[in-house]
């Protein structure tokens, strides 16, 4: 496997000192992906054009979701364009907001590595954990890895991931630069901001052209499958298009993170409905949009497995939290 660290940033257009037009702009596959957030008073979807060489793009897909969760995700065809106008790679982009117009090179993303996991998170100061993830997951049959950062990534980071990915020589290692404002607050109540925006983007970034599925979870959340790996479920099921791990808060006995997991810990007794900070793998292919504790948008009528578990080990990242459950010590069986 190719044994380099990848490093993204995203094209973003800031409309003012915390609201954005949007958070990237991205060209694969013959097509123009924007996404954004979705506040209120935004300009509709009908008043955004898009137009390179001169021609206005036609828009071939709108998908959003207003609710707690928002986001908008616009699609624009560009082979035509691609196919006359590509000058070393680029293709140069001209966006119109509110009568405003911003210009944009756009790199063309002709990359075709295929896997079958792709792994997405969105992390912070706690990105150190990515080892210990590394290790847990790589062995579970993720084999591509993509973080989040929701800070700037400075030499310091982009050393501790390089020195991970020269480490894991079988696995891939991308980085993303997602450094805008966690929470939107709306006037009235706190709201999602950029999470939501970066499922998708990475579902159709890194995942629809390249990975048959994609898995999201934070770093402090290890997903059990009963001793089998992932690659071996999926393998025998196929058909399904969601497989959901339901929340058990947990912890470790010590309140540092342990390398590798440890086969003894405390858990609650109390496991949390599926799409209540459940997480999930979706099959690439049939969904269209996601939600961040439950599928979202598909193309058919999916097929959701939702009885596996997930401990959430909320004292490695969030000291201060508060878990009212009753924990018992778990011992995951000798497998």
């Amino acid at each position: 496997m190719e044994n380099i660290l990848n490093i993204y940033k995203p094209n973003y257009i800031k409309k003012n000192k915390i609201n954005y037009y949007l958070f990237d702009v991205f060209i694969r596959d013959n097509l123009l992906y924007i996404i954004m957030p979705l506040y209120k008073n935004y300009p509709c979807f009908r008043n955004i054009k898009v137009e390179s060489n001169d021609k206005v793009l036609p828009l071939f897909k709108n998908y959003f979701n207003s609710k707690y969760e928002p986001f908008r995700i616009l699609i624009y065809k560009i082979e035509d364009i691609i196919n006359e106008y590509i000058i070393n790679e680029y293709i140069n982009v001209k966006l119109s907001f509110d009568h405003l117009i911003f210009t944009k090179k756009i790199k063309v993303d002709n990359s075709n590595t295929k896997y079958n996991i792709t792994f997405s998170t969105l992390c912070k100061d706690d990105y150190r954990l990515s080892e210990n993830f590394i290790n847990y997951y790589k062995n579970l049959g993720v084999d591509c890895f993509i973080f989040y950062l929701n800070l700037p990534i400075t030499k310091e980071i982009e050393n501790y991931y390089l020195e991970l990915q020269k480490k894991y020589l079988n696995i891939k290692i991308n980085l993303f630069e997602w450094n805008f404002d966690y929470w939107y607050y709306d006037g009235y109540k706190k709201m999602h901001h950029i999470q939501p925006a970066c499922i998708n983007h990475a579902l159709y970034k890194f995942g629809k052209s390249q990975s048959h599925y994609m898995l999201f979870c934070d770093l402090d959340e290890y997903i059990y499958l009963n001793g089998l790996t992932l690659t071996e479920f999926l393998k025998k099921n196929n058909f399904l298009d969601t497989i959901g791990f339901k929340n058990i808060w947990s912890k470790t006995i010590s309140t540092k993170p342990e390398k590798p997991l440890p086969n003894v810990f405390l858990t609650s007794q109390k496991v949390y409905d599926y799409g209540v900070r459940s997480k999930c793998i979706h099959k690439s292919e049939s969904i269209e949009t996601l939600n961040i504790h439950h599928g979202g948008l598909y193309n058919k009528n999916p097929a959701v497995f939702n009885n596996f578990y997930m401990f959430h080990f909320f004292n490695w990242t969030q000291k201060e939290r508060k878990i009212h459950e009753v924990f018992f010590k778990f011992e995951l069986p000798i497998t």
